[in-house]
């Protein structure tokens, strides 16, 4: 049996909508057979560890996300993708409260600077931490070096998404 994992982007920018949609996912499970919610993933607005979108949505209140997610027993997954991770940026207040409300073995950091990775490492070690997309790696060798860290997942390249050999020939976890 395959089990099929979704990792859903928003939790901050959707969070309403996600309050919906779990309860129903969880409540009419049978009507998503073999799926599961592997993670909902994002980060709040101003939040310089953040890199992506610029977005304008309402202030979500990060404790009733975080309780939320646990009385639901949903993993979330901050996305902490800035690159340009500077060591002046790691003593920011607001990120470093959002990263120690979430941090539980539940929880992921989506991560790309390795500056910011090995800071969360060794101040918050509870996550798992998550390989970005955002990273681009496109050098196959590359790439295998990216499987060998202790990373929870890899998240590939979109542009690897229609080349199916390649996916086909991944390693498969044990």
């Amino acid at each position: 049996i395959i089990m099929v994992k979704y990792y859903l982007p928003g939790l901050f920018e959707f969070f309403d909508l996600y309050t919906v949609f779990v309860d129903m996912f969880q409540q009419e499970n049978y009507k998503f057979r073999q799926c599961e919610i592997g993670a909902i993933f994002g980060s709040p607005n101003r939040v310089i560890w953040n890199g992506g979108r610029v977005r304008i949505s309402p202030p979500v209140d990060i404790d009733r996300v975080k309780k939320w997610a646990e009385d639901k027993n949903i993993s979330c997954a901050l996305t902490f993708t800035n690159h340009l991770i500077e060591e002046e940026h790691l003593h920011n207040i607001y990120c470093n409260d959002l990263a120690r409300v979430f941090e539980s073995e539940n929880n992921a950091i989506i991560i790309h600077s390795p500056l910011l990775e090995d800071y969360i490492r060794q101040t918050y070690p509870k996550y798992k931490i998550v390989s970005s997309t955002t990273k681009c790696i496109r050098n196959i060798d590359i790439l295998k070096q990216e499987f060998s860290r202790p990373y929870e997942r890899v998240v590939l390249d979109y542009n690897f998404n229609k080349e199916l050999q390649f996916l086909r020939d991944l390693p498969k976890e044990e």
